[in-house]
């Protein structure tokens, strides 16, 4: 293995501890913003799943739109009817200009 793939993978190594450390995206670790539960969670098809924020005034999003499901102001998650092309779904808050993320993984009920 060459010197180069070694650095290559002692940084990987690295960064994936950094990460995991600082919940792997899942807070912003300037304000302490939370998304819980961070997943990542099952849910249904057809389901709901109550997300909570540490923090008031959140804006919710489910990325990718509608076919991913949809999300209320506040907080309720609803998985759609039928399985998306990808089952692993992020949802996203937004506070002030800071983001927070927790995951989905949609199932079969």
């Amino acid at each position: 293995m060459s010197r180069m793939v070694k650095i290559l993978l002692k940084a990987c190594t690295i960064l994936s501890l950094w990460l995991a450390l600082i919940g792997c995206g899942s807070s912003s670790p300037n304000t302490g913003l939370i998304l819980l539960p961070v997943g990542p969670t099952e849910v249904a098809l057809g389901e709901t799943l109550q997300f909570t924020p540490t923090e008031g005034g959140l804006a919710f999003i489910v990325v990718g739109g509608d076919e991913n499901g949809t999300i209320d102001g506040t907080g309720l998650y609803t998985a759609p009817d039928q399985l998306p092309a990808n089952p692993d779904i992020t949802i996203m808050g937004l506070l002030n200009g800071t983001e927070t993320f927790s995951f989905v993984h949609l199932i079969e009920p």
